[in-house]
């Protein structure tokens, strides 16, 4: 397959037909619009072009250290994309999309992680185009200086059934989630419950974190679709990497992360809140002063083992403590005295850890993030919470 130049790639993503971007790299990369970062001195290696030992062809992009990122492609909201390559790394590495708006912000990250692969592995990622993106560039990063091959590119728009389909396959291969949350979950979400049932749209706003950011990257739309047949998720992912409601509260950060989206649903959560519950009841007040959409607060999941990990946590409870002074508990009664709808997404994500069986780092693209299991977890348990107490009618 011949490499393509940065502006037939815009075309091709501007007409919606065929692949976006395609790439064996048997042309040099730079050449054709990759760039390197950090930026070092000119040389095969770090334009990331090696000659030999490819995967296909002749040469092949290699990261030694940093990253290298693709040429832009025009993108459409909300689409999945699909991301082919082979790879051969002796450690987990980094595939991410960076996304820009239409006045060229940049964007959030949403990252996956590339498993260790001593020889060449094909692999193969989904990705959701955040609500407000208009251009992506691919990002491929190593870990610790372990040098990265990668061969034969291919991202190309998926169809939603494809990427559940990605998804389901992922899952199969994992053991089953069990735990099930509080039956009681949809008291004070009688809109979204409605909304979904009568398989009408419903437009979720997710705050938070880089742990937010990987629940919203999930297929957790796509499996509330499949319940409620005829229903419309739209996600708006508002995040900022390491900020919580601390953040958020501040300045125009409401309106502007959260009201002009007009959400039906905004669900809070993450690892970053620094404890700090009344940042997230005043985050949820502006809002209320604003909206009448429904809101969901959640308690944390992942994070380094220390923290996601409750074999690892002695003394870790499955559930929170009515008289704790947790976060987790602190949060819960918050929730309660503003009359809004609570998820122990901890105690879920702590369950299925503690039974699963497998090394924490299963589930991991580096300590603290889920890689593209992680994320199918995340998403069954995001999924299990909005399933329907009984059948829809």
């Amino acid at each position: 397959m011949a490499p393509l130049r940065p502006y037939a790639l815009l075309l091709l993503a501007a007409a919606g037909c065929g692949p976006i971007l395609r790439d064996d790299f048997e042309s040099e990369p730079v050449r054709n619009g990759w760039t390197v970062d950090p930026p070092r001195p000119p040389s095969p290696a770090t334009a990331g072009w090696m000659e030999g030992d490819a995967r296909s062809g002749t040469r092949a992009l290699v990261i030694e250290d940093g990253a290298l990122r693709s040429p832009a492609f025009r993108v459409a909201p909300l689409d999945w994309l699909r991301v082919r390559f082979a790879a051969c790394v002796p450690g987990p590495a980094f595939c991410a999309l960076e996304f820009r708006d239409g006045d060229g912000v940049a964007l959030e990250t949403a990252y996956s992680g590339i498993d260790p692969a001593p020889a060449w592995t094909d692999q193969e990622l989904f990705f959701r185009v955040r609500s407000d993106a208009e251009r992506a560039r691919l990002r491929f990063e190593t870990i610790d200086r372990q040098p990265l091959r990668i061969d034969d590119l291919l991202v190309e728009t998926a169809s939603p059934g494809e990427a559940l389909a990605w998804a389901d396959a992922l899952y199969a291969a994992l053991p089953p989630l069990t735990a099930t949350p509080r039956p009681d979950r949809w008291a004070r979400l009688p809109r979204t419950l409605g909304r979904l049932r009568n398989g009408e749209r419903l437009r979720i706003v997710m705050l938070g974190d880089s742990i937010v950011h990987d629940i919203a990257n999930s297929p957790f739309d796509l499996l509330l679709e499949r319940l409620y047949p005829g229903a419309r998720i739209e996600v708006v992912v508002r995040v900022a990497g390491g900020k919580g409601c601390w953040y958020f509260r501040t300045g125009n950060r409401v309106k502007d992360n959260v009201l002009r989206h007009r959400p039906d649903l905004l669900v809070i959560g993450g690892i970053s809140h620094r404890g700090d519950v009344e940042a997230v009841r005043d985050v949820v007040r502006k809002v209320r002063a604003g909206s009448d959409c429904e809101i969901l607060v959640m308690s944390g999941a992942v994070g380094a083992a220390s923290q996601g990990d409750p074999r690892r946590q002695p003394g870790w409870r499955p559930d929170p403590d009515p008289q704790g002074e947790a976060y987790r508990d602190r949060l819960m009664r918050m929730a309660e005295e503003e009359q809004i709808a609570f998820f122990d997404f901890e105690g879920m994500w702590g369950r299925y850890i503690q039974a699963c069986g497998r090394p924490y780092d299963t589930f991991l693209r580096d300590p603290v993030h889920a890689n593209a299991r992680g994320m199918q977890i995340l998403a069954r348990i995001l999924a299990a919470f909005f399933a329907p107490p009984t059948a829809p009618e």
